[in-house]
Parts: C-alpha cells; structure tokens; sequence
C-alpha cells in the first residue's frame, strides 16, 4: 500500500480533513517503529513528497495502516472510544503480520517478534 492509498482511505472512513503531513508524520511513527523493533533496520522517514513510496507492512496485512491513522484521527479529536476500536483492530493486523513473517521468515526478523 502506498503512503497515499493509506492517507485517502483513512480521510473518507473517518469524514476528517486533516492534513497530509500529519498523516504522514503518523506513518513514519508506525513505520519507524516497526523498522527498529521487528526488522532491526534504518529507517528514513517518509516526507510528503512520498506519497508514492510503499509502506512496510503487505497486503493482505495492510490495513493496518488505515486503521492506524483512523486511530490517530480520532484520538486527536477526543473520540475515545473510537480511537480505542480503530487501534485494537491495527494492532491485531500487525499481530498477524509479524506472526506470518516469523513463521517464513525468521531469519529476516528480530526475535521475539511475532508471537506476542
């Protein structure tokens, strides 16, 4: 999925307007995580002017991201408990996907990861 794809999906589920450098800034936080903790890899953090770049994280595992930033979206305008379901359904996505990538791929993680 591309920084754009993730950005635009985001906005029409939740209706907001928020602007793309704080989507963006939203992503590079979730990729830099990611990068750090599961692949042990740099990372070099995204800037508007990547709205085509991909994201780390594949499909079918992606939605994620959406998720992500729908949760970000709602936590910035006090929706509590919106924000609480949109980040237990990223998390879930990233738990399957470091699930996945532990099982075939171990050798490319860091351990420990994956089965948390």
């Amino acid at each position: 999925m591309k920084l754009s794809e993730a950005i635009n999906r985001a906005k029409a589920l939740t209706g907001q307007t928020k602007g793309n450098a704080i989507m963006v800034r939203w992503l590079n936080e979730m990729d830099g995580q990611l990068a750090a903790t599961f692949y042990h890899e740099e990372f070099t953090p995204y800037t508007t002017a990547d709205l085509t770049q991909d994201l780390l994280v594949p499909w079918p595992w992606d939605e994620a991201y959406i998720h992500y930033l729908e949760a970000m979206i709602y936590f910035s305008n006090g929706e509590t408990d919106r924000y609480e379901d949109a980040r237990t359904m990223s998390e879930q996505k990233l738990r399957e996907y470091k699930a996945y990538m532990q099982r075939t791929q171990a050798r490319r993680c860091r351990p420990g990861f994956g089965g948390e």
